[in-house]
């Protein structure tokens, strides 16, 4: 079992607890396969500069069997 502190008060001020299989039918059922710090979404030009825009919400968790995992929400 694993503790996140993030999911203390996740979901509109209550904790939230997930529970998965680790593997099913041989497949891995969560992995971080694609890993991404920033990412450059545009630039645009200014008259004294430029001005760039950066997302950092493309990392994370791909899902390969979603019927292996279930979220509580107020645990």
């Amino acid at each position: 079992m694993t503790s996140a502190p993030q999911l203390n008060s996740a979901n509109s001020g209550d904790d939230v607890a997930y529970l998965f299989a680790e593997e099913l039918a041989g497949q891995k059922v969560i992995g971080q396969y694609m890993q991404d710090a920033l990412r450059l979404i545009g630039v645009e030009q200014k008259a004294k500069g430029v001005m760039e825009s950066y997302s950092n919400a493309t990392a994370g968790v791909f899902l390969r069997v979603p019927i292996a995992i279930v979220r509580y929400t107020g645990c």
